[in-house]
């Protein structure tokens, strides 16, 4: 296709590969020029691939449900019935112009927190929101998007992960719920202020234990 219209492009798609074009009222009025070509045959996958991609620079999204393509501005698709995806590797996200709402669960650092560190990184069309229970972020964009995003979340996650490490003791005698909050109140968390005051010093109770 050289300098050929949107309209014709989804024409030919609709014949060659049996798609049912459907176009989203916001996108009745669809138009722009296309200068596409391939001197080998593409699948079905592969030139619905290069066709998001012209898509995309004209503002546009294609939504895919078996043999039928709904059409609609790229701003509409956020709130569209797109794919859920769960996954925090970055190697298995396709660098595509794909829409996805990916779901990428955190293991050391906190989603809520890094939610608004990342913010200003995040497109203007996409959108980002946390899950404070699941410690998971929620992003909803175009899979090669997700994938740079997900590669920074992995690299501040590690990050994280080197700085801790877990240990194991076993006890012979006292009895691990108490000692638990003994242990807590000797490492007050740092919104408690630190320490504790007068004559109720945590550690006392240890030797009396």
């Amino acid at each position: 296709f050289r300098g050929a219209s949107l309209e014709q492009v989804l024409n030919y798609l609709s014949d060659a590969a049996g798609f049912t074009i459907i176009l989203d009222p916001d996108a009745r009025n669809i138009s722009g020029k296309v200068d596409v070509w391939s001197n080998q045959p593409l699948t079905k996958d592969e030139a619905l691939q290069t066709l998001n991609q012209v898509l995309s620079k004209q503002g546009y999204a294609i939504l895919r449900k078996e043999n039928s393509l709904t059409v609609m501005r790229r701003e509409m698709m956020m709130r569209a019935d797109v794919p859920v995806v769960t996954g925090n590797d970055p190697s298995t996200i396709p660098k595509d112009d794909e829409i996805v709402t990916q779901i990428i669960p955190v293991r050391f650092i906190n989603a809520v927190q890094v939610a608004k560190d990342l913010a200003p990184m995040v497109p203007e069309n996409a959108e980002l929101v946390s899950n404070q229970d699941g410690n998971a972020l929620v992003i909803t964009d175009k899979r090669t998007n997700i994938r740079r995003f997900a590669e920074i979340v992995k690299a501040l996650d590690t990050a994280v992960s080197s700085l801790s490490s877990v240990k194991v003791f076993a006890l012979k005698f006292a009895d691990a719920k108490a000692l638990a909050t003994v242990v807590k109140e000797l490492f007050p968390s740092q919104e408690s202020g630190g320490g504790s005051r007068g004559g109720n010093d945590p550690r006392s109770r240890i030797l009396q234990m």
